[in-house]
């Protein structure tokens, strides 16, 4: 059963209609199992557009709350919110503010897996990048492409780095940091020119990474995580981040 539609802010829409979801969840209305209407569905019950509902739908995704099966749909996989309700990623979601430390926290993660990524043995490993270059080429150049699939490829070229550094940790915390700022990394390719700087970043990170330059390394990917705080919004143009030493 789905919360009566209620009228939204333009700026909280998506928080609101995850909020209402994430209610009809706790409240057991919608149980475990639970299928969720369609996106064109729930963009008419809450009188928003489709863009809204995926923004939200992402937000309990990131709770923990919804697991999305492709074909399928979306479905409720877990009701214990209250343990959750001061989540990482819901206090993200609340406060604009938090953005700003959890891409801190972002770069201090994917500076260290870089770093380690380079000095991976054997030499081998380091080349795994280079096919995620290559499937993120064409929606970063083609028009038209949904930057969804980009964000997607992104995730898992970063997450690969974390692989290859071996630090299983790093990993997981680095796989859970990339769901919740899923909304803002797929926003900030939506800014003209942003999807083709992305993916030379990406391609000058994977190359200082095979050659075994960890200084290098972590310099591309203080450059990349400045770039998507800026076209995210969450950056000013004068205030760039100072380049960290690579870790040992």
């Amino acid at each position: 059963m789905l919360p009566r539609a209620a009228s939204f802010d333009e700026p909280r829409r998506s928080v609101a209609v995850a909020e209402q979801l994430r209610n009809s969840i706790v409240s057991g209305h919608l149980q475990i199992g639970d299928r969720l209407p369609s996106e064109g569905e729930l963009a008419i019950h809450f009188r928003v557009s489709r863009v809204t509902v995926r923004e939200a739908l992402q937000m309990l995704r990131a709770l923990g709350l919804v697991d999305a099966s492709r074909g399928r749909g979306t479905f409720v996989t877990h009701h214990d919110a209250a343990s959750r309700l001061h989540d990482l990623a819901y206090f993200s979601f609340e406060s604009e503010g938090a953005l700003e430390d959890l891409f801190e926290l972002r770069t201090l993660l994917e500076t260290r897996a870089a770093a380690r990524a380079a000095r991976a043995q054997p030499a081998v490993l380091r080349s795994g990048l280079r096919p995620f270059i290559g499937r993120m080429r064409r929606p970063a150049f083609e028009e038209g492409t949904d930057p969804a699939g980009l964000a997607e490829l992104d995730t898992e070229f970063h997450l690969r780095i974390a692989e290859i550094s071996g630090n299983l940790v790093l990993e997981q915390m680095m796989r859970r940091l990339m769901q919740v700022l899923e909304i803002v990394r797929t926003r900030s390719l939506l800014v003209p020119g942003q999807r083709q700087r992305s993916w030379e970043q990406h391609r000058q990170i994977a190359e200082a990474i095979e050659r075994g330059d960890a200084e290098l390394a972590v310099a591309r990917v203080v450059e990349h995580m400045d770039s998507v705080r800026r076209a995210a919004g969450i950056l000013r143009s004068d205030d760039p981040w100072t380049i960290p030493d690579a870790p040992e």
